[in-house]
């Protein structure tokens, strides 16, 4: 697909917007503009990751792309367990999970509760954290990992180095759209 350089993108704004003068066309003009790029800068600027305390009144923190690619940076080439639909060996990129916490100044906890953009909620002893070293990835094979492709970040875990992992309780632990993480 063609990339629109900007002054395509304004005349594309121009457009829609003359669309929106007609009552028919609002809704088509919506879907136009929620269809458009987002510039990278934006892109990498907004939060993706949330991180609170359960049983505290502490502002949580927030982190940007910019700010989780400035932490630790990992890779893991491994092939996901079959029910995660995505076949073959994939490079997996992003930061230990442990090292966003760890920037965070989070202590003194047990669990984390990891919940999805669509409200879905993971439960993840804190043991897990040193055992496994679970990854928060934000990159697939080079690539960012796009909302319609189960990003931002998605959390796995390194089922190729620990047999243990192919296990469902720990399938059930790797949550993808991760965007809020509840320490309790």
């Amino acid at each position: 697909m063609m990339q629109l350089q900007t002054g395509g993108k304004k005349i594309l704004r121009q457009f829609v917007l003359r669309l929106c003068s007609c009552k028919q066309s609002i809704a088509l003009a919506i879907l136009a503009l929620a269809w458009m790029p987002i510039p990278a800068q934006q892109k990498q600027e907004r939060t993706v990751l949330t991180i609170s305390w359960a049983d505290s009144h502490a502002t949580p923190i927030k982190f940007s792309l910019v700010a989780l690619e400035k932490l630790e940076h990992k890779k893991l080439v491994m092939e996901l367990p079959p029910n995660f639909g995505l076949s073959g060996k994939h490079e997996w990129s992003g930061v230990p999970l442990r090292s966003v916490l760890a920037a965070a100044k989070a202590t003194h906890f047990s669990t984390l509760r990891v919940v999805a953009l669509d409200g879905y909620q993971v439960s993840i002893p804190a043991e897990d954290l040193v055992r496994y070293d679970p990854l928060l990835a934000y990159q697939r094979d080079g690539q960012y990992i796009a909302i319609r492709d189960r990003g931002p970040l998605f959390l796995v875990y390194p089922f190729d180095q620990y047999p243990e992992l192919q296990k469902v309780l720990f399938m059930n632990r790797t949550i993808w759209q991760a965007s809020t993480i509840i320490l309790q």
